[in-house]
């Protein structure tokens, strides 16, 4: 929606350059945060760290950083032929991560969104779970979200600019008229207006575009022989 509204659809002010540069991945990243933090309460800038500013390293060492920190396990847990440095750096970025959020959930006075809340909950009720499950799920799961959205996001932002689509679609949008002056338009209508256009460019170039694994041992999946 940021994107979308950015410039009038028509015509931009007269002190604005021809090509006005947009970092898409810094828009993306900064998106990530803020829906991590709604939905799983971090980043809160004490314990993890989002995309802002800190003047000042924290006393342990390297903060936790989101999503930052959750690209870095992913280059090393899904890449296909990830590099050693890659491999350390993801392997250090996770346990510094699961660290964080078990510190934040150890804290007596935690409070917590409803779907963080709910994943909490599950945890604990796993028969012998471990006292540390609870903040491993909650970090898995979280990593199971900004890395492919931001690449998946970043490569469709950047294929509807490169194709001038991006300026079809801020017409339509701005079409839209919010639900009232100051809040945005609702859900069905983002959906309506955006949905087919975002499929269309999604299924041309999707990420991961293939996945890489090497069986442990020989076993099946499903129906498949591994």
């Amino acid at each position: 929606r940021t994107l979308l509204t950015a410039f009038p659809a028509s015509k931009k002010p007269a002190d604005l350059p021809t090509d006005t540069p947009l970092d898409f991945e810094r828009l993306s990243e900064g998106v990530l945060a803020a829906l991590c933090q709604r939905w799983f309460g971090q980043p809160d800038g004490r314990h993890i760290w989002g995309t802002e500013f800190h003047a000042e390293a924290p006393a342990q060492g390297v903060a936790a950083r989101c999503p930052r920190d959750l690209f870095k396990v992913s280059r090393h847990v899904f890449g296909p032929y990830p590099t050693e440095a890659v491999k350390a750096e993801g392997r250090a970025a996770g346990r510094r991560f699961t660290a964080a959020v078990e510190a934040w959930l150890a804290e007596p006075d935690v409070k917590l969104p409803w779907l963080a809340q709910q994943i909490i909950n599950a945890a604990k009720a796993v028969p012998d779970a471990t006292p540390d499950l609870p903040a491993r799920t909650l970090a898995g799961i979280m990593l199971g979200f900004p890395p492919t959205t931001h690449a998946n996001l970043v490569t469709v932002l950047a294929a509807l600019v490169q194709t001038r689509k991006l300026w079809e679609l801020q017409p339509q949008w701005n079409a839209v008229q919010p639900a009232t002056q100051t809040a945005p338009p609702p859900y069905a209508e983002a959906v309506a207006c955006l949905r087919p256009t975002l499929i269309a460019t999604l299924t041309q170039r999707p990420t991961p575009f293939q996945v890489w694994r090497k069986a442990r041992v020989a076993h099946k999946l499903g129906r498949v022989d591994v």
